[in-house]
This record gives C-alpha cells, sequence and structure tokens, in this order.
C-alpha cells in the first residue's frame, strides 16, 4: 500500500486492494454577525440567524484501491471509498443555541499519477473528500478538494 498511497516505495507490479477507511474530523465556524447575509436570512427558515457551529464526525467505512504499474517507471493509481459516521452538530442562532446528532456517508476520492523508480519520484495527486450535515433547515455541507504536486529522492 504504501506504494500505492505515498510513493514511499517503488511499486512492484500492478495490484489492488480493499482498505478499511476510519475518520475524525472537527471543525468550527463563527462570525458574531452572522453567517448568511441579512438580506438571504429569510430564504433559509428558522436557522436564518446563525452564527456559528461546531461540527465532530466519527466514521469508518471501506474502500478500494488500485495501482497500475505502467512501463518506464510510470504508475497512476486511484482510491475510491465511503464511511458511514455519527456527526455531532452545535449550532449557534443569534438568540439560542441548538444540537442536532444524525448519520452521516462521506465519499472519498483520490487519484495519482507520475513517475515512482527505485531512485525517487514524481507525482501529482487530487483528493476529493464530500461531508454533507444539516441544522434544521440549513445544508451546511461541503466537498474538500486538494490537490499536490511532489517529488522526492531515495538514498
Amino acid at each position: 500500500m504504501p506504494a500505492a498511497l505515498d510513493q514511499s516505495e517503488p511499486q512492484k507490479g500492478s495490484g489492488g486492494s480493499w482498505i478499511g477507511i476510519s475518520s475524525f474530523r472537527t471543525q468550527r465556524f463563527r462570525n458574531e454577525s452572522g453567517i448568511i447575509p441579512a438580506e438571504k436570512v429569510p430564504a433559509f427558515g428558522s436557522d436564518g440567524s446563525i452564527i456559528g457551529f461546531r461540527s465532530t464526525i466519527l466514521s469508518a467505512g471501506g474502500g478500494y484501491g488500485y495501482l497500475w504499474d505502467g512501463p518506464a517507471n510510470l504508475f497512476a493509481s486511484i482510491l475510491g471509498g465511503a464511511t458511514l459516521g455519527v456527526n455531532l452538530l452545535h449550532y449557534d442562532l443569534a438568540t439560542v443555541a441548538a444540537n442536532r446528532t444524525t448519520a452521516q456517508v462521506n465519499a472519498h476520492l483520490r487519484g495519482s499519477f507520475g513517475l515512482n523508480s527505485p531512485r525517487g519520484f514524481l507525482k501529482v495527486t487530487l483528493m476529493i473528500d464530500y461531508y454533507n450535515y444539516k441544522t434544521a433547515s440549513i445544508d451546511v455541507g461541503n466537498a474538500v478538494s486538494s490537490g499536490l504536486f511532489a517529488g522526492g529522492l531515495r538514498f
């Protein structure tokens, strides 16, 4: 798996594997003047006056990763997975605080390609994690995407 996920080892052939995934994530956002612009508050129902939230998620699931070992040290790898978790959401409205506990499904996708040789590696990686959670009337979910360009030498 190290060759497929982070190129910390040279790959020794194409192959795939089922994997277990677990995650713990917490995030917090607060703005005393309100998260939603004042002119849009009525469109968001009872939670339109939200000024902050804290989300804590614990999840577990699985996925599948595959590494293609191409000619001339070329490689491509992909990993896809899904987790099911518990989301503890605390949010503050302008006049009252509220709590909500929900189940949530998270999706994870990661792909890399580049060169991986016994002397070093050069790669591009793209990652997308999708999380979705709601207050009583607002969808607060997000997709986190990132890219990475990396290289290294082995001594």
